[in-house]
């Protein structure tokens, strides 16, 4: 398994396109990074994808969200 078929937006075998995404990251990652607590409090208070009942787990956080 190549690296372009695990990184959402990448496909094996288009060096280009790969290129300009792994560069799109490296400039949007640090701009979003200090939200991340906010989305997954958000994530976890919606119960969206399930996410609340995957982390059920972790004191504090109930299956079904809020």
């Amino acid at each position: 398994m190549s690296l372009a078929e695990i990184v959402p937006l990448m496909k094996p075998g288009q060096l280009g396109r790969n290129i300009a995404v792994g560069v799109g990251y490296f400039i949007t990652i640090p701009f979003w990074l200090p939200l991340l607590p906010f989305i997954v409090f958000a994530l976890v208070w919606r119960d969206t994808g399930g996410f609340a009942t995957s982390l059920s787990s972790i004191p504090g956080i109930s299956e079904g969200a809020a």
